[in-house]
């Protein structure tokens, strides 16, 4: 099935499915970046990248950053910074297509 969140540990990428399934994949963060739609998958910081169905809702917290609460429990928050909030949030409005960017 689809993969709800990719998450970087020491050197290794991860894949993590909706049932919270978790398995090592082949390619750093990055690479997965550029394979995957980009109006699906929102990279948060440099060690994770979500898929937009796993978003339950997104809370905004005192300092400008976002928390993101998600169906599958990942074991860490999904924080995004002050810098990647207006990236995130046309993101999540759909304003970014696979296209654009």
């Amino acid at each position: 099935g689809e993969t709800a969140l990719y998450r970087v540990n020491g050197h290794d990428c991860f894949a993590v499915s909706f049932k919270g399934e978790e398995l090592v994949v082949k390619g750093t963060l990055d690479y997965w970046e550029g394979q995957l739609d980009r109006a699906v998958y929102f990279r948060g910081q440099r060690e994770w990248m979500v898929h937009r169905s796993a978003i339950i809702s997104v809370k905004r917290l005192g300092n400008k950053m976002l928390e993101l609460d998600t169906a599958v429990k990942f074991g860490f928050k999904l924080l995004v910074s002050r810098r990647r909030t207006p990236h995130f949030l046309s993101w999540w409005n759909g304003e970014i297509t696979e296209q654009s960017e």
